[in-house]
């Protein structure tokens, strides 16, 4: 199709589009930029290639919202994918996901500025001036859309849980048990109790620095390297800082598990009193006491602790953090946020674990390793359009993360009001979640044991079969030979680079090479090979290849 892999703005993308459109016209006008959506129902009927080049704004669990040239939803409804226009001329204009608490209340958008429904709760909002956190309800969670910016979007159906496979089952470690019964629930209480005597934390105010100078030197005396990250947020141009800690792996320190909570708050009196105990000085003392017990435990992947901040303006911090991740190749295997671990009305609490579609495998991981060191009563969530907090960053650069956060039917009546303090939380709850939190991070970096070395060399060829009825995709894969110490080797496969590998031969390969057929032409795979010794011990996982990533270098 003609519209294929254009870009609505500015960058090499866009200077390279305009080159292609100037070989067919040299006197072709300037298109306006469009925003539309797309329903997911309707993607099937989208080829491929065509859905490669979609521009992708926002993922949601219904539909996409997606930009391009003026022209391109006529295209895509020729294609016979239906697009409807939410705005014709959305460049240069400030976007936002709105999440009402309850439906009726998206009529308070309309008033503010430009609104539109896309979901039950869920509005497409550009103000009318003004930065939207300071004229929308406390009430109301946001999402700062950046429309120069395609994100990973995965093109089946959302809620399904077909996976490559099982999560491989936990081995117990006795090391983890041990580490789990070190949280203690008074440094917890003691830690929420600090935060709390900020008084504020507002994104922007002196009193949020000075939590987040006060969280940098709690990670320096558990003697973690600690860095500051500045960035800039709002219209007006604020600033705040990320407070990043790292404990570096003792074997693979370039793969990184990532234990995360915002510590900023808000309420209807945010410039003086948003004590935020629940949200989120719970989930932020949790990252800190995660940080205290594992601060010299010896894993093979590096942790990072990281506390955003201005998540309450739209999710600035991890924005930041998660595209700077991304431009800089960082490998994270997997993303834990906490937000809003410690209060319930029940005498049964439950905890909810959001992921996207590609991040399922994840939430199995938690919830398995909570049930083998930290039972915990937990169910998992597949949700496209939970995009209302620090994991949703992460998710649009392709990582793997959950966020785990309390029960919504318990639902905190003290959310964002200056009555949210720490007499109102059950830190035994809270104790639980971070036990729970603890143990997935920790099985997550792997406790460190020595290991085979990993294979080298992997290389990989596809091909696609094409017949009268179906196409199919066949790899085959080709490594390095291990030495003789090695008994075999396991494949392991992911649609998501970088994280979620499941193992998908049946018995321990003795040659270093590996085939499979029958795969889905549309999706592309990612592998990882790992050695296994005469002990059983295995290896990490190999370099990651693509499917076809190396179709010219594996001989026929």
């Amino acid at each position: 199709m003609a519209w294929k892999n254009r870009r609505p703005r500015g960058g090499a993308a866009a200077v390279a589009a305009v080159a292609v459109l100037l070989v067919f016209s040299s006197a072709a006008p300037p298109e306006d930029t469009v925003l539309f959506r797309i329903e997911r129902a309707d993607l099937d009927r989208l080829s491929a290639d065509a859905a490669a080049g979609l521009f992708v704004v926002q993922e949601l669990q219904t539909c996409l919202l997606a930009s391009g040239p003026a022209a391109l939803p006529g295209e895509l409804a020729e294609a016979g994918v239906p697009a409807v226009v939410l705005d014709g001329k959305a460049e240069g204009k400030i976007y936002f996901l709105v999440r009402t608490p309850r439906p009726e209340e998206g009529d308070i958008l309309v008033g503010l500025g430009t609104a539109v429904p896309l979901e039950e709760r869920v509005w497409l909002f550009s103000p009318a001036s003004g930065d939207p956190r300071e004229i929308i309800p406390p009430a109301f969670r946001l999402k700062r859309l950046d429309l120069d910016r395609s994100v990973v979007w995965s093109r089946g159906a959302p809620a399904g849980e077909t996976a490559a496979g099982a999560v491989e089952a936990i081995v117990p470690d006795p090391r983890i048990f041990e580490w789990v019964a070190r949280v203690s629930n008074s440094r917890l209480t003691e830690t929420i109790q600090s935060l709390q005597n900020f008084q504020t934390r507002y994104a922007s105010t002196a009193a949020c620095e000075n939590a987040g100078t006060f969280l940098y030197n709690r990670f320096v005396q558990l003697g973690l390297a600690c860095e500051y990250e500045t960035f800039t947020f709002s219209w007006a141009q604020r600033q705040s800082r990320n407070i990043i800690a790292t404990l570096p792996g003792k074997a693979v320190p370039n793969r990184v598990v990532i234990v995360c909570a915002h510590y900023d708050s808000i309420s209807d009196e945010p410039e003086t009193l948003a004590p935020g105990a629940d949200d989120n000085a719970s989930g932020t003392a949790a990252v800190l006491e995660i940080a205290r017990v594992l601060a010299a435990a010896p894993l093979d992947y590096t942790v990072k602790f990281i506390c955003f901040s201005a998540e309450e303006w739209g999710l600035y911090g991890s924005s930041f953090y998660a595209q700077r991740a991304k431009s800089r190749g960082e490998r994270i295997v997997g993303v834990i946020n906490m937000d809003m671990i410690s209060y319930t009305d029940s005498d049964d609490p439950l905890l909810e674990v959001y992921v996207n579609p590609a991040s399922r495998w994840l939430a199995d991981q938690y919830l398995e390793a909570a049930e083998t060191y930290a039972p915990l009563a937990a169910s998992k969530i597949t949700d496209s359009s939970a995009t209302w907090s620090d994991h949703s960053p992460f998710w649009d650069q392709g990582f793997a993360a959950l966020c785990a956060i309390e029960e919504s039917a318990g639902r905190n009546p003290y959310y964002h009001e200056t009555t949210d303090t720490l007499d109102k939380l059950n830190m035994n709850y809270c104790t639980s979640v971070t036990r729970a939190s603890l143990a997935s991070a920790a099985d997550l970096a792997r406790p460190h044991v020595v290991r085979p070395a990993p294979p080298t060399g992997l290389q990989a060829r596809s091909e696609i079969i094409s017949s009268l009825f179906a196409a199919v995709k066949s790899v085959s894969l080709a490594w390095d030979a291990g030495p003789a110490s090695v008994a075999g080797y396991n494949v392991y496969r992911t649609t998501t680079s970088g994280g979620g590998h499941v193992k998908i031969n049946s018995r321990l390969l003795s040659e270093p090479r590996f085939s499979e057929t029958m795969l889905d032409p549309a999706t592309t795979y990612f592998y990882e090979v790992t050695a296994v010794d005469g002990q059983g011990l295995e290896s990490d996982g190999s370099d990651e290849v693509r499917d076809d990533q190396n179709n010219d270098a594996l001989p026929n």
